[in-house]
Formats: C-alpha cells, structure tokens, sequence
C-alpha cells in the first residue's frame, strides 16, 4: 500500500510496507533513481490517499494518481526526457482538476502539452466531455469551422465537422466546402445520410473534377446519383463489355424463387450504379475490375412483387465457390431465415452452372 504527500508539486511516496521513502520533486526532476527496479503493483487499484503525516492531496482524482504511478514505475519507459514530459503534463493534469473539479478525465489519459488552453477547457466542461487528445481534435475540427466558413453555414457544418473542420482527411479547397456546405443547407429538411455524403466526399477527393456536378441550389439525392455515376462511367470505362459478359453467364439463377423473394442479375455497369445508388453502398464501382476479371459475380435478391427495388446485394467470389458478401441498405446484415437458406441454394446452383 502506498501513501501520497503531494504539495506544491512535490510528490512523496511512502510504502507502508517498507518504510521506504522517495521523493519527486517535478519541477526540478529529482530523484527518478533506480524506480525501475521498484515493483508497484496495482492489483484492485491499492492506491491508498490517507489524511496523515502531511499534507496528503485528498482530492487527487484517482485516475491521474495512476496514470503518474504507472509511468514512474513504468520498466518499459527508459527515456528519461520522455518520462519527464509525461510526469510533467500529468502532474499539470493534476492541478487542472483541482482548479476545475467537475473537468473528467477518461480511463485512457492521453495529454497534449497544448490541450492546455482556456478555450479548449471550457469546451470540455460546456460539453461534458473528457479532457482528452481525442476531444480536443474535435475542438480544433470545431475552431476552425467557426474561423473559416462563413456564419451562415456554420450551424449545418458543425453537423459534419470529420468534413468541414479536419485539415488532414480531405484536401479541398475553401470555395468547393461552401459550394457543398450550401448544398446541405438548401436540402437541411430531408434526411440526409452520413454514409452516403461521407462517400461522396470520398468520391470527389478521388476525382476532384466531379465538383463541378455540386450546384447549391439541387436536390442532394440527385447530385449524390450524378456524381455516383459519373465516378462509376469513368473508372471502369474500359471493362463495360467485358462485366456484362460475365454477368450474363449466370443469367439462369433468375429463375430461382421462393415465397417472398426472387433473384436479378444486373446486365450492365448501369444496372451495378443504380443498384449502388439505391444501397448506398460501393457495388458501382468497387467490385467492377473483379467482376471484368470474372472473380466475383453480383446478382440482386428483391421482392417478387417489387422487381424494381433494391434489397439485398450478394457477391459471389468465383474462387470460393460461394456467396461472400450479402448485404442490405446500407451495408446492413441480413438475418431473415427465407433469405439465408435461398442463399445456399443460389450458391449451389452457381456452383453448378460456373462448373460448366
């Protein structure tokens, strides 16, 4: 069991065990000597905060309290420069919480020297969010949505801010964010999907002269088909023959059925994109140079009484003989029973027909 005196950043470790004492004055770096020979075991969180001989910081939050020990006892931290900084920035975690007691900090302490600032302070305790490195990348992602795009479109970009707010993820220039930024706001009452604008965002980081398809004034959903489409032409231009053909040799499952449910293999790249654009997801242009080269094979598995709807994308991987990937909207999974085991029997007649 240890005891901790802690004053005026001057920690005192006692084991009650030993009667050993050592000192770390951190101000100074005093006194790391031989700690990595000490063994410090924290079993059941013994960490004892005792109101005897001293001053003992009672208040110390617990979580800090281990996060200093454990680096101070820590045999795999050998530099001493780097223990320092680490044991220097805790210790000022340390006074913060004692400043700030409803400021939290998470199980996971992860510290920058320059999360030390009022703003970012203030953002945790107004958020109720711990004072992490993870929250404060979403507080500059906020700052400089707020110092860069214009007042009126703050609001709707505060709602994306991995798109607006990051300067690492996306390259794009200030003019193209508030040609989209105005987009979101003109179509801010329909139900906008992340996934699909975070593909799209995707998309146009690949092909940056697709911005030119982003008109503030359209409906999303059709500029988010338009610039599918157009991604999806252009990238696999040169495999259009040879995808329908080898589509077209599994053309026969179509007449497999059961109560609910039937089976379209699409005939052309078209028939992939507007699959994709109704499943929101990448069999438009993801799958297209597997399918050219004949290792994987899609088909559709819709309502008898809707052919034209999209349910379920399957893809079949030539090489192991069986339906690999079989998804709803969204990449959702699939738990109906009659779907499952119509799968299998789809899989056994492929089987049999690509043997052939």
């Amino acid at each position: 069991m240890f005891f901790l005196t802690r004053v005026k950043g001057v920690y005192t470790f006692d084991d009650a065990d030993s009667k050993r004492k050592m000192v770390i004055d951190v101000p100074k770096k005093q006194a790391l000597i031989n700690f990595e020979d000490y063994d410090l075991n924290f079993s059941g969180g013994v960490i004892s905060l005792l109101t005897e001989n001293g001053d003992i910081c009672a208040n110390v939050d617990t979580i800090l309290l281990y996060e200093l020990l454990s680096t101070i006892f820590n045999p795999y931290l050998t530099e001493y420069d780097v223990k320092w900084e680490k044991i220097e920035l805790i210790d000022k975690a340390i006074s913060l919480k004692e400043l700030y007691p409803n400021l939290n900090f998470n199980g996971r302490i992860s510290i920058d020297s320059e999360m030390f600032n009022g703003k970012f302070i203030q953002f945790c305790l107004d958020e109720r969010v711990p004072f992490s490195s993870c929250y404060y990348g979403k507080f500059l992602n906020l700052e400089r949505i707020k110092q860069q795009m214009p007042q009126d479109l703050q609001k709707v970009c505060l709602k994306y801010p991995d798109i607006f707010g990051d300067d690492e993820s996306f390259a794009f220039e200030k003019k193209d964010l508030i040609k989209l930024a105005r987009l979101l706001k003109n179509n801010s009452e329909k139900q906008i999907n992340k996934g699909q604008l975070y593909r799209i965002t995707n998309l146009l980081d690949e092909m940056p002269e697709l911005w030119k398809e982003i008109k503030p004034q359209d409906d999303f959903f059709k500029v988010s088909n338009r610039i599918y489409k157009i991604y999806c032409l252009k990238e696999n231009a040169k495999s259009l023959k040879q995808i329908a053909k080898n589509e077209l040799q599994i053309l026969e499952i179509e007449d497999m059925t059961t109560e609910n449910y039937c089976v379209v293999v699409p005939r052309s790249l078209e028939d992939l994109i507007v699959e994709g654009q109704q499943q929101n997801n990448c069999v438009g242009y993801y799958y297209c140079d597997d399918i050219a080269a004949n290792f994987s094979l899609i088909y559709f598995i819709r309502r008898k009484n809707d052919k034209s709807k999209s349910v379920y994308t399957c893809r079949y991987s030539t090489s192991m003989n069986e339906t690999v990937e079989f998804r709803g909207f969204n990449n959702s999974n699939i738990t109906e029973e009659e779907v499952l085991s119509f799968l299998k029997k789809i899989d056994y007649r492929l089987r049999s027909i690509l043997k052939g």
